[in-house]
Parts: C-alpha cells; sequence; structure tokens
C-alpha cells in the first residue's frame, strides 16, 4: 500500500444522509440569499461528498438534469476507505453520529438499505497508558465500508468520476463547465460547488470575487494519518480513543466495525498543531513517528505491522463556519455547500447540501 497525499478532507469530522427515496424533505432554510425566482432545467454540481451528494440526490427528484462532477476515480470525499493485502482501513471519516431531525430520518432508509449499520466499538479517551470510558452514544458506519453510503447516494443521481472542473464561463443565463484539457462539459443553468474552500474560492473569484473573499476565509486544518495492518490482534481492551497529551488525536481498530475484513487494521489521525509542523516530513518518518506515539498512549509496543501506509490529507477540518448552512447568488448562478458552512460533520455536510437544494426548489414556486 503506497504512501500519498490528498486534498480530499478526512474525518473523524464526528469525534471532537440521503433521505427516504421519492421524498422531499420540507421546511426552507433560514437564509438571507435571493432566490432564483424561476426552476433550473439544468444543474451541475462539482464535488461528490457528502454535501454534493446530499444537495444532488434532493434536486434529482423535481429538476431533470442534475449531473455530478467529481474529480477523484470515486466519490465519497472524507469517506474513503483502502485494502492492502487483506487489510481495510477507512482513512477519512471513523464514524458518524446524528443528532438532526432531518438526518436521523435519512439515517433510518440508510438503515434499511443495509448500507451504514451502528458500530458497537468501545471508545475510550487514553492517556498515556490509562483510559476511561469516553460516552455511550450511538455511532454509525458505512458498510460494508465508509465508502458504500457515497456509491449507495451516488447510484441515486448521476456521477462522473475522473473530471476536474477547472473554470465557470458565463454562457446563455447560465455556465459552462470546461476541465483540465479544456473539454466543455457543458452549459446548466445553475452550478452548485460542493468543494473545499480554497477550491471553492478558486472557482468563483472570476464570476463573484464578494462570494470568492468570504469562502477563501475559511482556513482548514492538516492531518496526517497512518494505516498499520497486523498479522495479530492487538492486545487492547477498546476499539478506539481519543488521545491526551500526544501527537495522535485518535486511534481506531477498523477491524471491529461492522461487516469490515477481520485481520486488525489500526487508523491513527495525528492531531493538526502536530502535522502543521512536519508537513513536508517523509512518510516513513511519519509512520516511525506515530507508531511511537501509539505506543506512548497506549502502553503496549506494537509489532511491526504487516502493512503500513501513511496519507497527507491538506484539508482536514473546518475552523469556524459562516453563519449559514450554505452561500448563494442568484446573479452568478451559483451556490456553495460543504461542511465548512454549518458543522465539521459528516452530519453538518449532509445538512448543508440538502438545505441548498431545499432553497432552490422552494424558492421556484
Amino acid at each position: 500500500m503506497t504512501s500519498s497525499r490528498t486534498t480530499s478532507s478526512p474525518g473523524p469530522n464526528d469525534q471532537r444522509q440521503e433521505h427516504e427515496q421519492g421524498k422531499r424533505m420540507t421546511g426552507p432554510a433560514d437564509t438571507p440569499f435571493e432566490p432564483l425566482g424561476t426552476a433550473p432545467e439544468s444543474v451541475a454540481i462539482v464535488g461528490a461528498g457528502m454535501a454534493g451528494l446530499a444537495c444532488a440526490t434532493s434536486l434529482a427528484l423535481d429538476i431533470p438534469t442534475v449531473r455530478v462532477f467529481e474529480r477523484a476515480m470515486h466519490a465519497g470525499g472524507r469517506m474513503a476507505s483502502y485494502r492492502a493485502r487483506g487489510f481495510e482501513f477507512d482513512a477519512g471519516t471513523q464514524y458518524f453520529t446524528a443528532h438532526d431531525e432531518l438526518f436521523c430520518e435519512a439515517l433510518e432508509g440508510w438503515l434499511m438499505e443495509g448500507v451504514v449499520q451502528p458500530w458497537q466499538g468501545w471508545v475510550v479517551e487514553v492517556d498515556r497508558g490509562n483510559f476511561m470510558s469516553r460516552d455511550h452514544m450511538p455511532r454509525y458506519v458505512g458498510t460494508p465500508n465508509m465508502g458504500a453510503l457515497a456509491r449507495h447516494l451516488g447510484e441515486l443521481c448521476e456521477v462522473r468520476v475522473g473530471t476536474e472542473v477547472m473554470r465557470l464561463v458565463p454562457a446563455e443565463g447560465g455556465l459552462r463547465l470546461i476541465d483540465r484539457i479544456g473539454e466543455d462539459l457543458g452549459r446548466y443553468d445553475l452550478v452548485v460547488l460542493a468543494l473545499p474552500p480554497a477550491a471553492a474560492a478558486r472557482l468563483v473569484e472570476p464570476l463573484s470575487p464578494t462570494l470568492a473573499a468570504r469562502v477563501g476565509g475559511v482556513q482548514m486544518t492538516l492531518c496526517w494519518t497512518a494505516l498499520l495492518g497486523f498479522d495479530q490482534p492487538l492486545e487492547l481492551p477498546y476499539d478506539a480513543a481519543y488521545v491526551a497529551r500526544s501527537p495522535l488525536n485518535w486511534i481506531a481498530r477498523n477491524s471491529s466495525k461492522p461487516r469490515r475484513a477481520e485481520r486488525e487494521a489500526w487508523v491513527l489521525h495525528a492531531t493538526p498543531e502536530w502535522t502543521e509542523t512536519r508537513q513536508d516530513m517523509e512518510p516513513e518518518a511519519v509512520i516511525q513517528a506515530l507508531l511511537k506515539a501509539f505506543e506512548d498512549a497506549t502502553g503496549q509496543r506494537p509489532p511491526k505491522p504487516r502493512v503500513r501506509a501513511a496519507r497527507f490529507w491538506n484539508e482536514a477540518m473546518p475552523l469556524g463556519g459562516q453563519d449559514t448552512p450554505f452561500l448563494f447568488d442568484a446573479g452568478s448562478r451559483l451556490g456553495l455547500c460543504g461542511d465548512w458552512c454549518i458543522s465539521p460533520r459528516l452530519e453538518g455536510a449532509f445538512r448543508s447540501g440538502w438545505s441548498l437544494a431545499n432553497f432552490v426548489l422552494d424558492g421556484c414556486g
């Protein structure tokens, strides 16, 4: 399994979703934005993370053409999962919780579809070998991996992966999308950017400098992640932990999650502060440092891992947010959504995307 860098956003967003098919949830968002006034016949959504997929699946119930463009070769954003030599890792989002009534309704549908299950793992707080129970809140994961939820949502709308949108060009009262090689991806009445703030700001700036400045002001944290596969189970009584006084802030036994490969797989997330000063560290050095931090935190020296990899996420978690669940500019035919608008959790991403879709549909009469 190779080490790599990515601009996608990881979790564990919940530690610090499609609604029932055929039914559009009601309740317009309380926002200061002017609506389009007329119903769009076509909408392009750039970004196939939770926010983009939630927006797309809701819009697709009422709008003839809804198309999602994703730069990566798979949908999901931070719902990223990887396999290597029989080991399986949820490298980004570790789990999610449900609090909002809207999200709980979506969760019920996913549970019925079998793409989500409760995670019964024992989550604790650990501090240099000592630990105590964290809480007993219900936690959920995609099954058989976190990416399953994204794949399920992607089946309810059209998603084009491996397509990077580089420019938005005004055209006939709408916007044309241009990809990296200059190919025209089509004209749309409305474009929704479900991207990290910096990427969204770059696309928005030529069309709406004011909106771009607002988006560009959102800062994101960094995160080094180590993925470790062991031949034998580690003798730790818990399945996951928030870590105190350590370069690590989260560790999890991925194999404790439902319908995962049974081989002992651990995901280690470094703190933003530790990562910030080690952005250019070699991946192998990162793995060694986080293995030592794991030993110090748990009080157990792990054996040599069979599989080891490091991933660098340069847009991990938003710092702060907006005073609205989404941004919208009717004059520029642009909407923006993401967890950075409302709440740095999977539930927040869903709420942002759904709220934008609902605003568009309700604002068109």
